[in-house]
């Protein structure tokens, strides 16, 4: 190896002396050094090796195919929310969050308004994103009106009240399952308060309430209506805690039937002719006392030992007989009741 090593110069010290034109001593005996120490071109290197700089590490993409790549903690990574398609040229992004955009180039104006997307066409001209107007009235739910967005004063729904209304005035509104196409069971329309989200939590509660009538004006009615078909009615089922309250199957044929408690439902009971028809709820204390018993007489004609006894007999018989009268009024209020009251149960005429 060369014993007149040197190091490079300073930087202070010129490449050309000024003076001569040519290099200066400095850098000649460095260069000279750096040719002695590179084998004064007797070695096998050459300058394409030294240039030759270690082989590159390649990275395989982060998740999926079409998945656009973004660094994902110092790594490639892909989501499924976040693809392009080079077949359709599509960006599909599941969520798009943006800040105003503004132009730098050109002189054009974007649209203005924070968190505005703004569109830059073809000829070069920002346009604001489209948008369509939902349609009249207000209030209205909007739905598909042959390919544009439809809206009726007949399917509205109040911010304030937190209200859906749904049919005209004096129409019958009808919401209806329709079976799938192929299956021979019709879909169930479920409505349900919502069930508890916590341990021991309260399940939503479920009402169902006909409308009040104004003036004059009676409530709605409530109705339950099953449908019929070729073996019979669908049935009205009452439950809590899995347990049948009432059951009540309503057809022509059969007979009407109700049921309580489970049991098995029975056609209505035959009616109870109320030839006696005073009814009465108050149920008085007995005036029946027992007739106090004493020998009769035993030669003929026979009698009563005393006339207060005989003067008994008439007393209680009518005491008796009052007796009576108050609980057939007590029978005719029970099935009065249970007929007209209640509304279900025995049947009179």
């Amino acid at each position: 190896m060369p014993s007149n090593l040197t190091q490079i110069p300073a930087l202070r010290v010129p490449v050309i002396d000024a003076k001569t034109g040519l290099m200066s001593r400095e850098w000649y005996r460095f260069f000279v050094n750096l040719f002695d120490l590179t084998g004064e071109g007797s070695n096998t290197t050459s300058l394409t090796d030294l240039q030759v700089g270690p082989p590159p590490i390649e990275t395989p993409p982060g998740g999926s195919s079409t998945q656009v790549q973004y660094n994902n903690g110092g790594s490639f990574g892909g989501a499924s929310t976040f693809t392009y398609t080079s077949g359709t040229d599509t960006l599909t992004v599941g969520k798009l969050v943006s800040a105003n955009f503004t132009s730098s180039a050109q002189g054009l104006a974007p649209a203005s308004g924070g968190g505005t997307i703004n569109f830059l066409r073809a000829d070069g001209n920002f346009a604001a994103p489209p948008t369509t107007a939902p349609a009249s009235p207000t209030t209205s739910v909007q739905f598909n009106n042959a390919g544009v967005f439809g809206g009726s004063a007949n399917f509205t729904y109040d911010t304030g009240t937190n209200t859906f209304t749904v049919g005209p005035a004096g129409a019958t509104t009808t919401i209806e399952t329709l079976a799938p196409t192929g299956a021979t069971v019709a879909g169930t329309l479920l409505i349900r308060g919502k069930n508890a989200s916590a341990t021991n939590g309260n399940g939503g509660g479920l009402q169902f309430v006909s409308g009040n009538g104004l003036g004059t004006g009676v409530g709605g009615d409530f109705d339950f209506f099953c449908g019929l078909g070729p073996s019979g009615s669908g049935s009205i089922i009452f439950r809590t805690n899995s347990f049948t309250v009432i059951k009540a199957t309503e057809n022509l044929t059969p007979a009407p039937q109700l049921g309580f408690y489970g049991a098995t439902p029975v056609i209505k009971a035959a009616a109870y002719t109320k030839t006696y028809s005073t009814a009465s709820r108050v149920i008085p204390v007995a005036t029946f006392t027992n007739l106090v018993t004493t020998a009769a007489t035993n030669v003929s004609p026979y009698g009563f030992t005393t006339q207060a006894q005989a003067d008994a007999i008439a007393t209680k018989t009518n005491a008796l007989a009052a007796d009576v009268l108050i609980l057939k009024q007590l029978i005719v209020s029970l099935v009065n009741d249970s007929s007209t009251t209640l509304g279900v149960g025995l049947n009179a005429t």
